[in-house]
């Protein structure tokens, strides 16, 4: 959503803090329910005043002034553990500090709340200062600003990415080259083999990546309005990413790395429907961090040696055990470009590859009466497909609930980031889950259609689960 403020003439201080109004009211809290905590975060954009770098939690005045750098999220309510950052001004230029004046600097209104001592995955907020303009601006240690030196704050929030639209960690092998962008939780952002890229990317609910479904429609109308009646943890982030960039929404990375053939990704997922929160306070603005839940993968390119087969581990830390009817994770959803048009399910115990021809509807679910098996997608003339292979549970594999679905999407645009799409997954339910780690595999698999169905006959001949 993109806010437009008209006016004639640039805003003076009292329109910049009417502006601002939102950091200066009372919020409301959410507390912990539900064995997870919400936390409602504020955005913090670097906007240009004409040589004036200043900070501003206020979409309206970002978008208004623009040349915008998203820069962190703070917590929009005090927790333990946090302080509150001040914006100041003399008249003249603005600041950040931790306190309400300095050095002749005035208060204009909070920003929010940064934690007082590092915590995984945040960075430190910076503030750097120009002596020949002068000039204040909040940066931190992955930025440069020429002519500006650094002004230590000791405080720390989890860092954004300026105006850039990923932040990728790449990792190749078996034929298949995979990029996760970390601007998004780690999601994965490209999957490129034999020079086609499958993965349609043009939201943050797309991707290849985790998310959840936790139903508890009594507790989701005490939080929210909407049509959902479920919280929803997504490993990329939330719904406001349609104009990606400085305005969008990613989930909080707290660590990614390489180590051989294995990318692992870990973040802070935020909740996808961060509007339907609007009675404390989720929005456009603000979205909603699950703080104490983690989500992310292991992914193996080249599994086993058999080329084009990822093992794809999904990781899940819950804080507390959630206890409510039809929980679902995907392990994972796969949106794909619209390229695709033919669809399979395959038995991995019969070696049977069945063609749909016939949806009922927008989309088909497929359990393999065996336990093996998996799912398909195909171009017309069947040399490029994608599939996923898994186990069921009572096969001492990960998958249960509805097995795996296909959509057929909408074929509108193409490109990576067009409307088109496909989509593909795998899931795991439980009405309880305890709280630690958990963990669910699933296999994915890029060829020819023949290709992907010798693969999967080869993972199940080879007793991966």
């Amino acid at each position: 959503m993109k806010v437009s403020v008209t006016k004639m003439i640039k805003p003076t201080n009292t329109i910049r803090r009417l502006l601002m109004c939102s950091a200066l009211l009372p919020t409301l809290v959410i507390q912990k329910a539900q064995a997870f905590q919400q936390d409602v975060m504020n955005m913090i954009w670097r906007s240009d005043n004409g040589g004036d770098l200043f900070e501003t939690n206020s979409n309206p005045e970002t978008v208004y002034w623009g040349n915008t750098n998203a820069m962190f999220y703070l917590f929009k309510n005090q927790k333990s553990g946090t302080s509150p950052i001040y914006r100041l001004s003399d008249g003249i230029e603005h600041m950040v500090s931790v306190t309400t004046s300095e050095n002749g600097f005035t208060l204009e209104g909070l920003l929010g709340y940064a934690y007082t001592s590092s915590q995984t995955g945040m960075m430190e907020l910076v503030r750097k200062y120009n002596s020949s303009i002068p000039d204040h601006a909040l940066s931190h240690d992955s930025e440069t600003l020429s002519g500006y030196s650094d002004e230590r704050m000791s405080r720390w929030g989890y860092r954004r990415y300026g105006t850039s639209l990923t932040n990728l960690l790449s990792l190749s092998a078996g034929g298949v080259t995979i990029e996760s962008n970390l601007q998004a939780g780690g999601s994965v952002w490209t999957w490129t083999w034999n020079g086609v890229q499958f993965i349609n990317d043009a939201d943050y609910g797309r991707q290849l990546q985790t998310s959840m479904f936790i139903h508890n429609s009594a507790w989701w109308a005490s939080k929210a309005t909407g049509t959902a009646s479920y919280a929803n943890p997504t490993e990329a982030g939330s719904n406001n990413a349609d104009q990606y960039g400085p305005l969008s929404q990613g989930s909080p990375i707290l660590s990614a790395s390489n180590s051989g053939n294995t990318q692992t990704t870990r973040c802070r997922p935020l909740d996808f429907n961060s509007d339907e929160f609007s009675p404390v306070g989720g929005s456009y603005e603000h979205p909603i961090l699950y703080s104490d839940m983690v989500l992310g993968k292991d992914i193996t390119l080249n599994f086993a040696n058999l080329g084009a087969v990822a093992k794809y581990t999904t990781y899940l830390d819950l804080p507390d055990t959630i206890s409510h009817t039809n929980n679902v994770i995907e392990i994972p959803g796969i949106y794909l470009r619209p390229m695709f048009t033919r669809y399979y399910t395959y038995d991995a115990s019969s070696n049977t590859l069945t063609e749909i021809t016939g949806f009922s509807g927008d989309d088909t679910a497929f359990m393999p009466s065996s336990g093996y098996g998996g799912a398909i997608m195909a171009t017309s003339d069947e040399n490029t497909a994608f599939g996923i292979y898994a186990v069921t549970t009572a096969q001492g594999g990960s998958m249960n609930s509805d097995g795996f679905r296909m959509w057929k999407g909408d074929s509108t645009g193409g490109g990576q980031y067009d409307g088109g799409w496909r989509k593909i997954n795998v899931t795991h339910h439980d009405d309880t889950w305890s709280s630690g780690v958990h963990t669910y595999n699933a296999y994915l698999i890029s060829g020819t259609l023949s290709d992907v169905r010798s693969k999967m006959q080869s993972l199940y001949s080879g007793s991966y689960k």
